[in-house]
């Protein structure tokens, strides 16, 4: 049969042959085709053209390659990879996935919700994730984060406020653990959730407020008593 029969995407055999025109090699090229048994495999081209005397090119000489198990594992990994981001989509607790290397953060959109940023109007950027905590809480909460990077410890959790659009301070859970790292140890990539804490706190403040009121209360009772006992014993 014709070798052209065996190419699954023409598009792909005419980017090949546009790439020969210029060059008259490729290197490196990859491209489906369909094996004489009828199984599609990958393969990696490298090859050079042989022309006749009017210039036009009438065969490739050259090596293939077969690369169809990397390529599936390359095709699992971005199954995954829109699998993790539909969830970090989908769900309403704050999520980020920091690439350690190049600073940049990504957000999911229960975070925006919960700082009330849309994403167009934050730079998703270690250090606008910085300047967004509270100062009373950010040396603590960097100096955790570059713990977790140099491989002091694997994961981690921290209490701080983070501040929203409408100027509010707002308390978050926020926890972290390293997923990749290099061969030093050092922390590549650090994924983590953010949990609105805001309520929780607010009520444990009350408590607290109420416990204050009720000693106020109890140390009262305690003075009136002491004053009028004496009073009781005169009479």
């Amino acid at each position: 049969s014709n070798v052209n029969d065996h190419y699954l995407d023409i598009t792909q055999r005419q980017a090949l042959f546009d790439e020969l025109e210029r060059n008259d090699m490729v290197s490196g090229f990859e491209v489906q085709l369909e094996r004489y048994d009828q199984v599609p495999v990958w393969v990696e081209l490298d090859a050079r053209a042989l022309r006749n005397l009017g210039g036009e090119i009438i065969c490739l000489q050259g090596a293939m390659k077969d690369i169809t198990a990397r390529k599936k594992a390359e095709e699992a990994l971005q199954e995954n990879e829109e699998r993790f981001r539909l969830a970090m989509q989908a769900t309403a607790e704050g999520l980020w996935d920091w690439d350690v290397s190049s600073g940049q953060i990504y957000f999911n959109p229960g975070f925006y919700r919960l700082i009330g940023f849309d994403s167009s109007e934050f730079d998703a950027s270690v250090k606008a994730w910085q300047e967004l905590i509270h100062p009373e809480e950010q040396p603590r909460a960097l100096e955790v984060n570059k713990h977790c990077i140099e491989n002091h410890i694997q994961n981690f959790e921290i209490e701080y406020r983070l501040g929203t659009k409408a100027g509010e301070w707002k308390w978050v859970l926020a926890s972290g653990m390293a997923v990749t790292r290099d061969e030093q140890g050092k922390a590549l990539r650090i994924v983590g959730t953010i949990q609105d804490l805001d309520e929780r706190k607010k009520i444990e403040q009350m408590m607290v407020e109420n416990e204050k009121l009720a000693g106020i209360g109890t140390l009262s009772a305690g003075i009136v008593h002491e004053i009028n006992t004496p009073l009781q014993g005169i009479t």
